[in-house]
């Protein structure tokens, strides 16, 4: 590890012309490096109006709240000190304790300064209502593309909050916002603005308690969103109800190509709704639907579909409660599905007979499809 010592004689001996070849692969190196370079260092930084990308994290080991509060104060204070000399184009702050009061502050004050910031990332903080805090700021980040805000503790307040200030990210392209409770109410706040993300190409909102209501907000701004081609969606409640919801509206979503919808109640009647629609989705390749309870029931619905699927590639359909009568109806339409190319039967119940004639017709039929075979075990 280079030390603060050996990095500040660097800076003061290396030609500036070489560091503007080099800084795309050294970064920013350590940022208490930079927080404890002299004043002479910090102008020869500004000197090369350097693109800087900013990186701190702390690992579970680290987790003394007190001292990782503490860094993460300094680190804050040594990048607005750096950002009037740089452009600082990612900024990256996972688990770094950022709560209310000083730290939110500063955080505040940093993205003020940052013009160019083309990725904010603050997953795992405790940032909850006062996410408001940060979202008035975005209005002076016009290049923002990515915007990680997982595990941060937002509620539907906090959605809404948020969602005031995503009408200025006209640039977003990444909205990551899984892992927190916005619920239905919060999910209906951010659906009134994803139509007016116009470059929005990946939207996470898996483990929200979004219920089929929420999902009915989000169904109704769908089509709308037209560069959507991610949407996540897994460890919800969406049940039946939800997955009829956007099954309604998915062959009008001309850009998706993922849709995840894993671990959210859902049996053979939503299965049927998805299925009746992906035949009818433009470019759909990745369906991930596993997780749910399916059952024979829906995987033979699900088998039906297959065969008119002419983008689908990946079908995720693990831990579905799938027995041997799903698997045998799976087999029997493989070798009308060439567009497919991975499928993932792990943890379903199909017994040992079943697996060898599912992969009998992979060998005699589909031997170029990548298929993913193991028995749950109780």
């Amino acid at each position: 590890m280079t030390s603060p010592c050996a990095f500040t004689e660097a800076l003061t001996t290396v030609p500036a012309d070489d560091w503007r070849r080099n800084f795309a692969q050294l970064q920013v190196c350590k940022l208490y490096m930079l927080m404890t370079a002299s004043k002479r260092v910090k102008e020869i930084i500004g000197s090369l109006l350097l693109n800087v990308s900013i990186t701190m994290s702390f690992s579970d080991k680290d987790r003394n709240e007190r001292r990782v509060y503490v860094k993460t104060g300094r680190a804050l204070k040594g990048i607005c000190g750096l950002s009037g000399r740089c452009t600082i184009t990612n900024l990256r702050l996972k688990s770094c304790n950022i709560k209310e009061g000083l730290l939110m502050d500063l955080l505040s004050n940093v993205l003020k300064q940052c013009p160019g910031l083309e990725e904010l990332d603050l997953e795992d903080n405790r940032l909850g209502d006062d996410v408001g805090i940060i979202a008035e700021q975005l209005h002076k980040c016009p290049k923002l593309e990515i915007l990680n805000l997982g595990l941060t503790k937002i509620d539907e307040d906090g959605a809404k909050s948020l969602a005031q200030g995503l009408k200025e990210c006209t640039k977003l392209k990444e909205l990551l916002l899984h892992r927190n409770r916005i619920g239905d109410a919060g999910m209906k706040s951010l659906a009134n603005v994803l139509p007016q993300l116009e470059a929005l190409s990946r939207l996470a909102l898996d483990d929200n308690n979004i219920t089929q209501n929420g999902a009915k907000s989000l169904a109704r701004v769908l089509p709308e969103c037209e560069t959507l081609a991610v949407l996540e969606l897994w460890a919800n409640h969406l049940g039946d109800k939800g997955a009829e919801c956007l099954a309604k509206v998915l062959g009008q979503c001309g850009a998706l190509t993922h849709l995840v919808i894993s671990g959210n109640g859902i049996g053979p009647e939503g299965a049927a709704s998805i299925a009746g629609v992906l035949p009818k989705c433009p470019v759909l390749s990745c369906l991930k639907i596993n997780s749910n309870v399916l059952g024979n029931a829906g995987a033979k619905i699900l088998a039906r579909a297959l065969p008119q699927c002419k983008v689908l590639k990946k079908l995720n359909l693990q831990y579905s409660h799938i027995g041997d009568a799903g698997a045998d109806s799976i087999g029997q339409v493989l070798q009308k599905c060439p567009a497919l190319k991975e499928i993932n039967l792990n943890g379903n119940q199909i017994s040992d007979d079943a697996s060898e004639r599912l992969g009998d017709v992979l060998i005699e039929h589909r031997p170029d499809l990548k298929c993913s075979l193991s028995f749950f075990k109780h």
